[in-house]
């Protein structure tokens, strides 16, 4: 017979085929997770629930010392208590008979036991559904936005490896700039509400480019899950971070090295240019660009360095603090790099009326 019961449970894990109804029905899927990452406050609910429920029941046995009626009503013990406050006060089992009996004992009694009722009902239990449906709504935004990450990488990825040329699963310059003119690829960034022109305009970032040892200009490729990642961040919906900020920044500063190199080449080459010996002809001055002063003091700041504005001299108290500081910052270095930019076209200029002046001024 023990054998026989065994095979019977062993029957039993043919329920298990109802996994089945998991993969036909994602939604049940949903429904699963959610209740299990709301059982936390569903477990402190009940707890609190129960706390009060505790200190009513206290309260009913000490009526009922008082009262005889309420001992017939079975309040005479804080268990009987506790039970009656739980099915008609909590679940509002019959509760219409139990606050006539209470109001035609006392109508403190009723007052009180209504009392509990918008507590423990109207309030509690109430703000337990409204955290579940929050849960629900939650766990189902991330199933969406997971599947919808999922679909896009594969078609994005099975793009890319048509233009991988060396197959290596990585991509440079010239193979994004043929990826980005890819009709199928711009349907699919559409269709994830994602920007054809945002992801082409992103392409210096992507590949910075940096000076060799030969001097000549390079851009490391990079691998398609660094490039996943800046087209998922592109989404319609995201939020800027502070990690944005800090790689937009970085970004500005790499630009700035490139700058300052090419500017030291230029003096370089105009050094060579000139004679030892011989002076150097008066060239045409012009209005150099209105520079930035510093915010504190009036000393000139190197190019590339940036003065901290006052608003990021002490920390923000609110996020719009935070906010204007950043676009004050964005702004300070905008304007530093016009000024940079006059300044190298002015050089040039000057460059070019040294070349452009004749032997005969510049001989002993």
């Amino acid at each position: 017979l023990n054998k026989l019961s065994i095979l019977r449970v062993v029957r039993l894990l043919k329920l298990a085929r109802i996994a089945r109804l998991f993969k036909i029905f994602p939604q049940l899927v949903v429904l699963m997770k959610g209740m299990y990452l709301a059982m936390k406050s569903l477990i402190y609910t009940l707890l609190l629930l129960i706390v009060l429920t505790f200190i009513c029941a206290v309260v009913f046995k000490n009526f009922s010392d008082v009262n005889e009626g309420l001992k017939d009503a079975k309040y005479d013990s804080v268990g009987g208590a506790f039970w009656n406050l739980m099915i008609y006060g909590t679940f509002l089992d019959g509760v219409g008979d139990m606050l006539n009996i209470l109001k035609d004992l006392n109508i403190g009694y009723a007052l009180f036991f209504i009392g509990y009722i918008f507590i423990a009902n109207l309030t509690m239990l109430n703000m337990l559904i409204g955290v579940l449906c929050e849960v629900l709504a939650r766990v189902t935004d991330d199933e969406k936005n997971i599947l919808a990450k999922a679909e896009l990488e594969d078609s994005i990825t099975e793009i890319m490896s048509c233009y991988d040329v060396e197959d290596d699963n990585l991509i440079n310059r010239k193979e994004f700039e043929a990826l980005m003119d890819n009709p199928d690829l711009k349907m699919t960034l559409a269709s994830h509400d994602i920007d054809h022109t945002d992801l082409l305009k992103l392409g210096d970032v992507l590949f910075h480019e940096h000076l060799d040892e030969n001097g000549v200009k390079q851009s490391k490729p990079i691998t398609f899950p660094a490039f996943l990642e800046k087209v998922l961040q592109l989404r319609g919906g995201n939020t800027a971070t502070v990690g944005d900020v800090v790689e937009l920044r970085g970004f500005l500063n790499s630009r700035f090295e490139l700058l300052e190199e090419a500017c030291s080449g230029a003096v370089g080459a105009g050094a060579e240019d000139v004679r030892v010996g011989e002076p150097a002809p008066q060239a045409q001055k012009e209005p150099a660009a209105e520079r930035v002063a510093a915010p504190d003091d009036d000393a000139p700041l190197l190019p590339g360095q940036i003065k901290t504005p006052p608003m990021l001299s002490a920390a923000p108290k609110t996020m719009k603090d935070f906010q204007d500081a950043v676009l004050a910052q964005l702004a300070d270095i905008r304007q530093r790099q016009d000024a940079m930019v006059a300044d190298v076209q002015t050089f040039q200029t000057q460059l070019q009326d040294l070349a452009a002046v004749p032997a005969s001024t510049t001989e002993v």
